[in-house]
């Protein structure tokens, strides 16, 4: 992908990991780019490359790209884990048939609710619900759960998942 395209920003790249791609994500930043591409890393891209650097390197920063996600990517769920729906999450205090959640965030919450009032580390829930290895660095579990607590919020219901600073989510009862 190429930054200097006018629709390409971090947002852009977080709505495509939020939408489930999967893939390598590599973008070519101008050499002038004022944060190097940090705010592309941060958002979901797998690697940032220059725009001067070289087609030889350039070529082989892509196989080696390549072969870290063959070797460790598994694809991400196609729905919630074991087939989650809004009558999984009856133990909750609202009713999330009321709420437009997506497949993901009903995951989210059925994780969160089968381990209620317990820690559920960042780990876990993108394993479980993303299908993600552990060392995968992405920020859909954030952007997720910020979702989750939006949609709480407008629909008046009490907002009870709590982030546990480096370490993941709680549902209080």
């Amino acid at each position: 992908m190429d930054a200097t395209a006018p629709d390409l920003t971090p947002i852009s790249v977080m709505k495509l990991r939020l939408s489930g791609f999967c893939g390598g994500l590599v973008v070519l930043v101008p050499s002038t780019e004022p944060d190097g591409g940090v705010s592309m890393l941060n958002a979901g891209a797998d690697h940032v490359i220059g725009f001067d650097t070289h087609p030889e390197q350039l070529r082989a920063r892509l196989a080696a790209l390549q072969r870290r996600i063959e070797s460790t990517w598994q694809p991400p769920h196609p729905s919630p884990p074991s087939g989650i729906s809004p009558h999984h999450l009856q133990a909750t205090p609202w009713n999330v048939s009321d709420i437009a959640l997506t497949a993901r965030e009903l995951g989210v919450l059925a994780v969160l609710t089968r381990n209620r009032d317990r820690v559920v580390t960042r780990h876990q829930l993108l394993r479980e619900v993303w299908g993600f290895p552990p060392e995968a660095k992405t920020n859909v579990l954030t952007m997720c759960v910020s979702s989750i607590r939006r949609k709480l919020r407008s629909s008046e219901a009490p907002c009870i998942v709590r982030t546990i600073r480096g370490t993941g989510y709680i549902l209080h009862s």
